[in-house]
């Protein structure tokens, strides 16, 4: 019987996970779950990721694009 460990191998990903597992990672490292943070471009095209109304980091449109918000139902935040 195979361990899990060999199903689960960072080749076997897609790109669009790893990159939502990037992404999910730094919120994670800034106290926040995925689900209660809010995105918004930036003008530079990054994302401004805001936990309530504080912004708590910036992340790089390497990792997060539109594409990964859509697909993975990331909030946007509405502009105030």
């Amino acid at each position: 019987m195979k361990d899990l460990k060999d199903y689960i191998l960072e080749g076997n990903i897609a790109n669009d996970e790893r990159k939502y597992r990037e992404f999910s990672q730094m919120c994670m490292g800034y106290n926040a779950n995925i689900d209660e943070v809010y995105v918004r471009k930036t003008p530079k095209n990054n994302w401004a990721v805001y936990k309530g109304d504080k912004r708590i980091f910036t992340a790089s449109s390497n990792i997060l694009d539109h594409g990964i918000v859509e697909k993975y139902g990331i909030k946007l935040k509405q502009e105030d």
